[in-house]
């Protein structure tokens, strides 16, 4: 790796040293450093294609270093400090991005995402408001104010934004996923249904709406819908909480076998899946085999997080109930 990035440097420099020879003797300093700085923001951008970071971020300072008034090594490297979360060295770099030109929409969008992630809302609003004023063609921006009234839940506000951002972004599966989880959020099941489907139609591997979907049917009750959205949803990504809410919804459909099937393929992928062993709980109560009904109870509710108190609760009374039958039917042998 280090003979690579040695190689890729000594290019750098080669290309470099043509360049300065083509200058003139009056202006060849200040061309020189330009050029340099141009190389170094290149090599950064190629870093930050592969996903590589820290070499990124190393060679937009070197191109910083280079020309420290180059505003787009600057921009460079606070998205990339925003993307390995450092914050603060980002907020940083955005802001010399401001001084050096205030007029720079992008800086104020990621300025708004970082106050954002820091749960500072109006501060992230602000700035995103600035974005915006200086650039109202940008679908991110919208997207992103739009969140953040989510998060609020100042849900007219968050609609427009979002329907701004699909104004200037019609084929995006995520804007339509983000609008159906708006509705969902008010109740308004329909228009969130129509909103998920737009989603699917235009990605049918956006799993995510998908998800969306399968809780309303679940609401709803449309247990048939949700099993068939659920088959898709597996096929395209089978992760635990999939395979524990087909789980469900066959065990409501009294397929006890499949329902076990799914829930112990759950556990598989996430063995401290609280809720996928209180699902096959429930099903071996039901068929009688408490001690296994007992033990699944018992990891239920060690997994169980403060937020699932009912569930917890729930698994007690069942744990007993298994107990009390286990307990009756001994004492008839």
């Amino acid at each position: 790796m280090k003979s690579k990035n040695k190689f890729f440097i000594a290019i750098i420099f080669i290309l470099i040293l043509l360049y300065s020879c083509k200058t003139t003797n009056s202006d060849t300093s200040k061309k020189q450093n330009y050029s340099q700085a141009e190389y170094f923001n290149m090599a950064g951008s190629t870093a930050k294609e592969k996903k590589d970071g820290t070499r990124a971020i190393y060679y937009y300072t070197k191109a910083i270093e280079a020309d420290p008034a180059y505003i787009e090594a600057y921009l460079n490297r606070g998205e990339m400090y925003y993307y390995v979360h450092e914050g603060e060295k980002a907020l940083a770099d955005f802001d010399k991005v401001i001084e050096l030109s205030p007029q720079e929409d992008k800086a104020y969008y990621f300025k708004g995402l970082l106050f954002n992630d820091a749960g500072n809302y109006n501060k992230a609003i602000e700035n995103l408001n600035t974005a915006i004023n200086l650039n109202d063609k940008d679908y991110e921006y919208y997207e992103a104010r739009s969140k953040i009234y989510g998060y609020l839940k100042t849900y007219d506000k968050a609609l427009d934004n979002i329907n701004a951002a699909i104004k200037l972004n019609s084929n995006s599966a995520s804007l339509y996923m983000q609008k159906g989880l708006l509705y969902y959020s008010v109740n308004k099941y329909t228009e969130a249904i129509k909103e998920y489907e737009k989603s699917i139609q235009i990605d049918p591997n956006y799993v995510q709406s998908y998800k969306g979907l399968i809780s309303i049917y679940g609401i709803l009750e449309q247990d048939i819908e949700a099993l068939d959205l659920l088959n898709r949803a597996i096929a395209i990504n089978p992760d635990y909480i999939l395979y524990r809410n087909r789980g469900w919804i066959l065990c409501k459909l009294n397929r006890y076998e499949e329902a076990i099937k799914d829930c112990t393929k759950s556990i598989k992928l996430n063995h401290i899946n609280s809720i996928s062993y209180y699902i096959r709980g429930l099903i071996y109560l039901e068929l009688k085999l408490y001690k296994k009904a007992i033990e699944d109870f018992d990891n239920a509710i060690k997994f169980i997080t403060n937020e699932q108190l009912k569930t917890k609760q729930n698994a007690i009374k069942y744990k007993k109930q298994a107990y009390e039958a286990l307990s009756e039917m001994e004492g008839k042998k």
